[in-house]
């Protein structure tokens, strides 16, 4: 059992630590890749998630001039099967062994949560790393028990020259989005095209409209695009204005067509319509994240359509409960 060092002070975090936690979570992103990846808003609106409680969740580590030195947060999704975690230290307090402290608060947490989770379902503890944090953060999760399991990139196309015209196959159209009309069926479109995506976990509707919601309730309606097939809604593009605080980098928060669509060009089409209007937009570039090993193949699809990757991610994972793997990890096969 770790103990909290005398000259520090672990405690629930509050709304007025905010500025202060993501001053932190900036400057490790900045020494590690040399840019910041998310915005102040993006960090508020985690905070704000209706599934999240800052008191029972959320920690942060003080020192005894009354400086965020450390913050862990723990993350469950619903169904609990699967449970993240990430942990911030300043670098000059990496030996103070605080660390150690908020992976044993967040991995007590989990164990909290687990009868939550459906009997006899497997569950499992999460987190990502950059690929560059060799020296801190992968040490400390392999110290506390996570294995290496999988990649995620960061994609990123430069727009300095016209992108590519979009090619929209016969028999679909696209429009964009219209508020308070369009956003159920989206999600729903969303749901189903996501049942591929190494991860995926079934969970109720109206809950999960509920959250998601909450993360795209600014959502500009002319950066959404839906493709259709007559009156069937067969994929989704949807877009943001700028990635993190960076106003010259358009961000595709979700691409999916649904399964009986696919292979037609459709997810291409999507794609190219987004770095059109980003293009014209004035734009300098675009990214977007995807799982390294995709099962449907969407990192084949990004580079066709003149992606690269601009930066990995590192997936760890460890077991603690043995089951029925309720998530997504491999194709449906017919029959």
């Amino acid at each position: 059992m770790y103990v909290v060092p005398e000259n520090l002070r672990l405690r629930p975090a509050r709304m007025e630590d905010a500025g202060a936690v993501f001053e932190l979570k900036c400057q490790n992103a900045i020494l590690l890749t040399g840019q910041t990846d998310e915005s102040m808003e993006d960090m508020l609106k985690d905070w704000e998630d209706p599934e999240v409680s800052l008191e029972s969740d959320l920690r942060v580590v003080e020192n005894l001039q009354g400086e965020i030195i450390g913050f862990a947060e723990f993350f469950p999704q619903k169904p609990p099967v699967t449970m993240w975690l990430d942990i911030y230290v300043r670098r000059d307090y990496e030996s103070s062994g605080i660390s150690e402290v908020m992976a044993e608060w967040i991995e007590g947490r989990a164990h909290e949560t687990i009868d939550q989770a459906p009997a006899g379902a497997r569950v499992a503890l999460r987190a990502y790393t950059y690929q560059e944090d060799e020296r801190y953060y992968q040490p400390l999760l392999e110290r506390i028990g996570l294995q290496r399991i999988r990649h995620s990139y960061r994609m990123k196309i430069d727009l300095d020259t016209p992108p590519r015209v979009p090619v929209i196959p016969a028999g679909f159209t696209i429009r964009n989005a219209i508020s308070n009309q369009d956003e159920r069926n989206v999600r729903m479109a969303v749901r189903e095209s996501f049942k591929d995506h190494f991860g995926h976990v079934e969970r109720d509707f109206d809950e999960d409209f509920q959250q998601w919601m909450h993360y795209w309730q600014d959502y500009d309606p002319s950066l959404w695009w839906l493709a259709f097939s007559g009156d069937e809604l067969a994929g989704i593009c949807l877009c943001e204005p700028k990635f993190a605080d960076d106003d010259s980098m358009g961000w595709v928060g979700t691409l999916g067509v649904k399964r009986e669509y696919r292979k037609h060009g459709l997810g291409r089409a999507l794609l190219l319509t987004a770095f059109h209007e980003m293009y014209q937009r004035g734009k300098k570039g675009v990214g977007l994240g995807v799982d390294a090993s995709s099962l449907t193949g969407a990192v084949a699809l990004y580079e066709q359509a003149g992606m690269y990757v601009a930066q990995r991610f590192d997936l760890y994972e460890k077991e603690l409960r043995a089951g029925v793997d309720m998530t997504t990890h491999e194709l449906e096969t017919a029959g």
